[in-house]
């Protein structure tokens, strides 16, 4: 069996778009009853994530305005481990291979 990148692209590639849609739905959730905007990603960021291999994706949520308070802008990053270790091995072997190694910090 070959090595899925990850779940979005085997989606993308065999599900047909109207069913596509309401999967991603399903996976994703709704913003403000749209679906999550993509935003694209800088090219020096793509540059970062083909050499150092990981996928990097960024979107965009909005909110409801307040009655009490200015809108405003709230950034968040999330990093998600990759498994580089069979879950039948050891934990001893699988925890310092899933945490972040010094060649880089995103």
């Amino acid at each position: 069996m070959n090595k899925l990148d990850n779940i979005d692209t085997v989606l993308d590639k065999y599900v047909p778009a109207e069913e596509l849609a309401e999967v991603k739905r399903i996976l994703y959730g709704y913003n403000q009853g749209k679906p999550v905007a993509v935003v694209p990603v800088t090219e020096e960021g793509s540059k970062n994530a083909k050499e150092f291999n990981f996928d990097l994706k960024a979107f965009k949520f909005t909110a409801a305005a307040e009655e009490m308070r200015a809108p405003r802008i709230v950034k968040i990053g999330l990093i998600q481990h990759s498994i580089t270790h069979s879950t039948t091995d050891t934990i001893a072997a699988q925890v310092p291979a899933a945490l972040p190694g010094p060649q880089y910090k995103i």
